[in-house]
């Protein structure tokens, strides 16, 4: 897609990524973006990840009249004999997304950054894990020559930026497999006083917030070395520097 209005390209030059920022920014704003689709977040998917296990910056960016309108950061690795194409993240349980402008014809740009992450980046596959069933780009993957869906799984996502109350959140909840929510924190509520607390940059002081990382990251070390849940994730540096460095 390029004409005198839209122009779409493929930045691989990181300083050129970092420049995007306050573009991105006002985009993410724009679009009520999610949490791993802010410039900050996918800033250190790069620097901590991506970056320093060798692999390359393929960012699908769109402008109209100029104004950035849709961002899709995606990298490219050798495994074997066959390149591959996934998008930057800090490579656990994110969803594929695109995160796009709410004024722009969403199928048809979609489309065009599908194109152009298949054909102008060089990979010989391209995997996109947790793809929302019934979102513009799980359509536009589902038409695609030689498209394989590996698994369907549930995996519910809360939407917790409006919410400025636990209890009422929590009562417009149906049953989460089966179960009615809450069964875990009044099990929790057995053995002591239970408090749950939103955090926000917006209504927190940073160091309150990052004191809570900090916790948080010393229980989840602790829940990853029990039995059957086994992974090095949280206790690696560079996933301890991006926690503590999360745009709360």
């Amino acid at each position: 897609m390029s004409n005198a209005q839209t122009q779409l390209e493929i930045i691989t030059d990181p300083e050129a990524f970092r420049a995007l920022q306050s573009d991105w920014d006002a985009l993410w704003s724009r679009a009520n973006g999610r949490h791993h689709q802010a410039f900050a977040v996918c800033w250190l998917c790069w620097v901590h990840v991506a970056q320093p296990a060798g692999r390359q910056l393929r960012c699908i960016v769109c402008r109209e009249h100029g104004k950035l309108v849709m961002v899709w950061p995606l990298v490219t690795y050798r495994q074997v004999f066959w390149t591959l194409l996934r998008p930057l993240t800090p490579d656990t349980a994110e969803h594929t997304s695109i995160l796009l402008d709410d004024e722009v014809c969403a199928p048809e740009m979609i489309a065009s950054a599908c194109r152009a992450a298949t054909r102008l980046s060089g990979a010989d596959v391209f995997l996109a894990p947790y793809l929302s069933e019934g979102s513009h780009l799980h359509d536009v993957v589902r038409q695609q020559a030689g498209a394989v869906f590996l698994e369907r799984d549930i995996a519910p996502m809360a939407k917790l930026r409006d919410e400025t109350d636990w209890d009422t959140f929590c009562s417009t909840l149906g049953r989460l497999s089966g179960r009615k929510p809450g069964a875990r924190e009044r099990r929790l509520a057995k053995e002591g006083r239970v408090a749950v607390r939103l955090l926000s940059g917006r209504s927190e002081p940073g160091r309150k917030a990052r004191g809570c990382t900090r916790r948080l990251t010393a229980i989840s070390s602790l829940i990853c070395c029990a039995p059957r849940k086994a992974t090095p994730w949280p206790v690696y540096s560079w996933s301890r520097s991006m926690r503590h460095r999360w745009p709360h």
